[in-house]
């Protein structure tokens, strides 16, 4: 078990506990001694204890012992990387979150940061991609789901939970098993929603570079509707776990703003504008709308004639106006109002995010600048990020999470999103280049709560331990001396009837 989620049982231990009776008799459970002690007590006179006072301030001792041992704080919840670099405008937090990458979940899940990396803002928000991979140990997966639900609880903070739509339904059907059993885990007010698929307008493109994906499963998916199908089971059953309040989604990319006759992309390849409007008719202002987007894999970018990426970064690396993520969040609104009439259902930004170093698997015209995947660029992109105030406005979404906590592989390519580069850093990655991180994974303040946790578990534990030792021991000395003083008194009286007898 992780220390950092570990369970703690307090259980009342009735077999040196003692209790007074309506009519002021002793009673025990005690095992080597009670049957003496309790069968004389309808002869026996009632008696007070002769040290209430003791017997209070070992109550009150006890409770003050129990009150440290529970009192403690989960270190995930204290996790922060370490910087001398510190953002102080951080707008509309309670809409913001943070994407949980897969390097975290499986290696790391008790390192979430509790708050904004380079910030003290907490994070109030996490999303998840998936429940489990098949790749990972399932012998991993109590202590990364608690580790999670340690996190959400501690933080007060809400979960996006994803599950994989595929073309392998083997593994589909096995990851839904797995997303139900992690929902137990938290209480329906900590699940923000739910989403059934990520990027899946985009899937066709990997039938190069992906055995599993092939042009009959694309097919399926959409001129079959099997997606739909399966989305539509999929929120019957997560109803049915008494999460029927709770908005649903799935998750496309950016691309599928470009419908050209229709609001969203709607081909044979990916029948988005078909699904969104099947779905926000049958679930109406319960289903958000949800797209991820990258400024920094757009292809539609290119260089300055000097060959540097100034231009193209003043509109990617940004959040203000002329900025592309928060013109794509305009456009998309536009398209919903297109779609459902409305244009007031739910809107998420699923992903955002940018790459430093540079992300092997970007493609673009930018791979050839080196400012494009900078440190200074990933550091102004987070940055304006944090900044984005997106609590009204036609070009502001309901939600945004930021992709993502570390570096990690995105389908077997490695990536560099991470606001720290891994779960052995233990430093942010935006830090000054002269910097040295301390050897702990904790911040000062968090470091002196995570010790002072253990130190009042470890003093709890002695004197609850000590307290139990010294009942035990009051206790049966109590009961022998009244056993003692019952064993004379009946003595006194058989002799007292035997002198009667004799006398007569």
């Amino acid at each position: 078990m992780a220390r950092d989620h570990w369970p703690i049982s307090m259980e009342a231990d009735t077999a040196a506990a003692s209790t007074t009776t309506s009519n002021g008799t002793a009673s025990s459970s005690s095992s080597s001694c009670a049957s003496s002690c309790t069968t004389t007590a309808a002869v026996a006179r009632p008696r007070q204890s002769p040290h209430p006072r003791r017997q209070r301030f070992a109550a009150h001792l006890f409770c003050a012992a129990a009150t440290l041992l529970l009192a403690r704080v989960p270190s995930g919840a204290a996790y922060q990387c370490a910087t001398d670099i510190r953002f102080a405008d951080v707008q509309s937090p309670a809409r913001k979150g943070l994407a949980i990458d897969d390097t975290t979940f499986q290696s790391c899940s008790s390192r979430i940061p509790w708050v904004w990396p380079n910030t003290w803002e907490p994070v109030s928000s996490i999303r998840l991609f998936k429940a489990w991979s098949p790749q990972w140990p399932e012998s991993s997966q109590d202590i990364a789901w608690s580790n999670l639900a340690a996190w959400v609880a501690t933080n007060n903070a809400t979960v996006l939970v994803g599950t994989q739509i595929t073309c392998v339904d083997d593994d589909d059907k096995k990851d839904w098993e797995w997303t139900k059993k992690m929902l137990k885990y938290f209480k329906p007010s900590q699940v923000m929603g739910l989403a059934i698929g990520n990027e899946l307008d985009i899937l066709a493109d990997k039938v190069s570079v992906d055995d599993t994906v092939t042009l009959a499963c694309i097919d399926n998916l959409w001129q079959n509707q099997h997606f739909w199908k399966t989305f539509q089971s999929r929120v019957q059953e997560f109803d049915a776990m008494g999460f029927g309040n709770t908005p649903i989604t799935s998750v496309f990319t950016g691309a599928a703003l470009g419908g050209g006759s229709t609001p969203f992309v709607d081909t044979d390849q990916a029948k988005v504008n078909t699904f969104l409007t099947l779905a926000s008719q049958k679930y109406e202002h319960r289903f958000a709308f949800t797209l991820n987007f990258y400024p920094y894999f757009d292809p539609n970018y290119n260089l300055d004639a000097s060959g540097t990426c100034e231009a193209a970064l003043r509109s990617a690396a940004c959040f203000g106006g002329n900025c592309q993520v928060p013109n794509a969040v305009q456009e998309t609104r536009n398209k919903i109002q297109q779609v459902t009439g409305t244009g007031s259902n739910l809107l998420w930004v699923g992903e955002t995010g940018w790459s430093s170093p540079v992300a092997h698997s970007l493609s673009t015209a930018m791979a050839n600048c080196k400012d494009w995947s900078s440190l200074a660029s990933f550091t102004e992109y987070y940055k304006g990020f944090l900044s984005w105030n997106i609590q009204s406005g036609s070009s502001a979404p309901d939600h945004v999470f930021y992709f993502d906590v570390r570096d990690s592989l995105q389908y077997g390519v490695q990536e560099s999103f991470g606001l720290i580069d891994s779960c052995m850093s233990v430093k942010c990655k935006i830090a000054s280049a002269n910097f040295t991180a301390p050897d702990e994974f904790f911040f000062e303040e968090a470091e002196l709560v995570v010790w002072w946790s253990w130190a009042w578990l470890t003093i709890g534990a002695v004197v609850i331990a000590a307290l139990l030792l010294v009942c035990l021991i009051v206790r049966t000395r109590v009961c022998i001396r009244n056993h003692k003083a019952r064993s004379k008194a009946r003595a006194r009286e058989l002799q007292s009837a035997n002198d009667a007898a004799a006398s007569v």
